[in-house]
């Protein structure tokens, strides 16, 4: 193989000027592809299908709608319940309900609620007379009941019971209540603001759930449409949202405030935008300041950024030609192939300043250069593509091709490197005396001397590393293994501010519905299957996270509390006494496609929903609370045959999504350390150069879990995969130090000798790229999102730990494997 690569890498370095018109032709026709690059953000993405949650998420949606999709506006007024302040949310509702976005808008001004109908006098020329027994057949059974109901609250019956007009009324099959909206025309009238401020009083459907409790907060919850389910969409319908506000008149004192899964999702994709024009400006200074540091020599700076420039045009031109679409995880990769790349770039500039040090000629030293670097690069490229490619077993579509993008990102930049720059150096002057590209200096002296230290005395690094390995086993065990919305904004952030506002004051933004699907329409007219949804909701309502329950239940109460004039809560928990009771009350509400009452129970009564808002607190404590929700489910409707019950909504279907992500990339990680130590072991062809390679590149992943569980920064989507990317990096050193210590070797040194002169020669550029890769992802610090920030900082730990790895553990470990040399 060494034969083949000495002819190939002359070969490039004598037809130079094919080789590098080639590149710029390649170049030139990727980036005219540029322009057809596709981009589709939708977060959900992300996470791993279950297909049996996503079909019964399906069935759900068809009948309710997405209630996952509401877009919330947060309405903050210290005198909300004025003219001026609800003829607001009754304008900014209306105008939402006209958008095509919306599905349903719902308001305090728009709510419809059950109301008494007002008597009208009989008459008696009515021409459907009631019989004695059909008045006995309705009248008996409500007295019977409102007896009893009285007696249970401690009252005279009559005080419970309907007025005898509406007795009348029922018996004669009419309605005794109406539902209609709080503010039925276009203007808030005083009279509507009265009747707001006893329904509040009264109901038990607004106070908590669309105003606060001291009347300061309210919602307008806009419900999307279907069709505006990706990104795209819903990030058109937040800017026509936007619009609607900007076009009213907003009253003094008053403010709005976004919240909701919508907006969230709009505001991850304008924030990754944004630090796209802020990271890729950064990264490319940080590199330059490296390559400046290290070489002082203008073509050791230019030709680096050329060569990543290159690879970086023609892999977004690649996935531009391929059809395939930027997306929330695969928009970083520029960056990571513009950092990651550097570090061949250094190592081969590095080699040809020595090359230059022996008298050679430009052109031979870059020649001799290609032959000695190609199979190390290769090697630390391929092991850096592996760890991106084990993300193939994962179930996640979105992750398997970004790991095989990432892949063939890394190895064209293999290709690009080895091939640009030793071709383009023999058109370049020799580096002045002086310059770092061709001189040795101080570090490479502290390096050696390390080295010689470490190799004499190899007990203490051992027993060091042994004791801080041992520690950092013992801290990782405290890392969390969770993912909530709100992580990936800072507590300071705007967005994190309303929300939390909304989880204090309101129902928060985060669904867990139970879906009831019934065999029959009469199931749901059945008092025990009430009761036992009853008994659900106020289970739930005890759990902690649960802000607020909802149901058709609540509906059904308001009405009998409409027709019975008792607004107490003790009146409002008594159960219902008969179906047919339960059919009269589902009557008033009628069946109109804007029936409030749809939004919970179906046209057909076969299926129904019992929302439970909770609290972002998080993948691991939703799943433990749906996971007990499922048991005491299955406890109270064990004697309730013909209701098959499930739970879907986003807060479930996507923790169940991120557990399985975590999993995947675990199994992963795990592949990619035995493929990756099995790799070098076949290529060194010495078991024992694999063997001592493992821990000083295990030792670096076990810091960073350390580190995780000491910055409370817990382990998810978007931190496991910071493992597969550091396992392939961290290698980089081991590899280039073992294979100058091969070639060292040969050269007829001892093992102390061989190990020290590799550690000069290979050191500087092993430190530079380490630190190059360090700078390069701190630039994330600079990201609008939390998640982004700790992957730059959990990057800079990894590559930190493999440096001192390498430098101080590796060597000591050699010589005691290699102690009767």
């Amino acid at each position: 193989m060494s034969s083949w690569i000495a002819r190939t890498s002359t070969v490039i370095v004598l037809r130079r000027h094919a080789v590098l018109l080639l590149l710029g032709f390649m170049t030139l026709l990727a980036a005219l592809q540029i322009p057809r690059l596709q981009a589709d953000f939708t977060p959900s993405d992300l996470f791993a299908r279950v297909p049996e949650e996503e079909a019964l998420a399906q069935r759900f949606r068809a009948t309710f709608g997405n209630t996952d999709n509401v877009l919330l506006l947060v309405v903050q007024s210290e005198d909300l319940l004025s003219v001026s302040s609800l003829q607001y949310v009754h304008d900014l509702a209306n105008a939402m309900q006209q958008q095509p976005f919306a599905a349903r808008v719902t308001a305090l001004t728009r709510l419809p609620l059950p109301a008494q109908s007002q008597p009208e006098a009989a008459s008696a020329t009515d021409p459907t007379p009631v019989t004695v027994a059909a008045w006995q057949a309705i009248a008996q059974p409500l007295h019977a009941s409102a007896s009893l109901f009285a007696q249970a609250l401690g009252t005279t019956a009559p005080s419970a019971m309907p007025p005898p007009d509406a007795l009348w009324r029922l018996a004669r099959g009419e309605a005794i209540a109406s539902v209609r909206p709080a503010v039925s025309g276009p203007q808030v009238t005083p009279d509507d603001v009265e009747h707001l401020r006893l329904a509040i009083e009264r109901s038990g459907l607004l106070r908590g759930q669309l105003i606060s409790d001291d009347l300061r907060t309210t919602l307008v919850a806009v419900q999307f449409s279907s069709e505006f389910d990706r990104a795209a969409e819903i990030e058109q319908a937040v800017r026509a949202a936007r619009e609607v506000i900007d076009a009213l008149q907003t009253p003094e004192g008053l403010s709005v405030s976004w919240a909701g899964l919508p907006y969230l999702r709009t505001a991850l994709v304008e924030r990754m935008r944004r630090d796209q024009s802020i990271l890729m400006p950064g990264s490319i200074g940080v590199c330059i300041l490296i390559l400046l540091m290290a070489f002082r020599w203008l073509p050791g700076i230019l030709l680096p950024l050329v060569a990543v420039g290159m690879t970086a045009t023609q892999l977004v031109g690649g996935m531009a030609f391929a059809g395939e679409k930027f997306n929330i995880l695969n928009n970083i990769l520029p960056l990571l192939i513009i950092i990651i790349g550097i570090s061949d770039s250094i190592h081969i500039i590095s080699r040809y300043g020595e090359e230059l040090r022996d008298g050679k000629e430009p052109a031979q030293a870059a020649a001799d250069t290609l032959s000695t670097m190609a199979a190390a690069c290769f090697m630390t490229s391929f092991t850096t593509a592996l760890g991106f490619a084990t993300l193939l077993v994962s179930h996640t579509a979105l992750l398997q091709r970004f790991g095989l993008v990432a892949a063939l990102g890394v190895m064209l930049a293999y290709i690009i490197t080895v091939t640009f720059i030793p071709a383009a150096l023999t058109f370049m002057k020799r580096p002045p005396n002086g310059s770092g590209a061709a001189t040795e200096g101080r570090f490479e002296d502290m390096v050696e001397a390390i080295t010689r230290n470490v190799m004499a005395h190899p007990g203490p690094s051992i027993l060091v590393s042994t004791l801080l390995l041992g520690a950092a086993a013992w801290l990782s065990t405290g890392v969390r293994v969770d993912a909530a919305v709100l992580d990936q904004f800072h507590p300071s952030d705007d967005i994190w501010i309303s929300t939390h506002l909304l989880e204090e004051d309101l129902a928060g933004f985060r669904p867990l519905e139970v879906y009831l699907t019934a065999d029959s329409p009469d199931r749901f007219a059945d008092p025990r299957v009430l009761a036992a949804m009853d008994e659900l909701t106020q289970w739930a309502q005890q759990q902690e996270g649960v802000l607020q329950t909802g149901s058709f239940l609540d509906y059904l109460r308001e009405a009998r509390a409409m027709i019975t004039n008792d607004f107490t809560p003790r009146a409002r928990q008594q159960p219902f006494g008969s179906s047919d009771e339960i059919t009269r009350y589902l009557a008033i509400f009628g069946d109109s496609p804007h029936s409030p009452i749809r939004s919970w129970l179906s046209p057909d009564q076969t299926q129904a929903r019992l929302n439970l808002a909770i609290v972002d607190f998080g993948a691991r404590r939703t799943i433990a609370l749906a996971n007990e929700t499922q048991t005491r489910i299955q406890h109270i409707f064990r004697d309730l045959p013909g209701i098959d019950i499930h739970l879907t909504g986003d807060a479930y279907t996507s923790s169940l999504g991120l557990q399985s992500v975590i999993g995947d990339l675990a199994s992963s990680l795990g592949l990619a350390t035995v493929l990756i130590f099995l790799f070098m072991t076949l290529l060194f062809r010495n078991l024992k150069l694999g063997l001592v390679s493992i821990p000083p590149n295990v030792l670096p992943l076990v810091f960073t879990l350390a580190s995780m569980a000491l910055l409370d920064i817990p382990l998810n989507a978007a931190t496991v995969i910071i493992f597969s990317i550091s396992i392939g990096l961290a290698v980089d050193g081991t590899i280039h130090l073992l294979a100058r210590l091969q070639e060292e070797r040969r050269a007829g040194h001892t093992l102390e000798n061989a190990m020290a002169r590799s550690a000069r020669g290979a050191g500087k550029a092993i430190a530079l790229t380490c630190f190059s890769l360090m700078l390069g992802f701190s630039v994330m610090l600079l990201s609008a999102f939390v998640p982004v920030q700790r992957f730059g900082l959990l990057i800079g730990i990894s590559m930190f730990s493999c440096l001192v790895a390498t430098l101080l553990v590796l060597p000591a470990l050699i010589r005691i494997a290699w102690r009767h040399e």
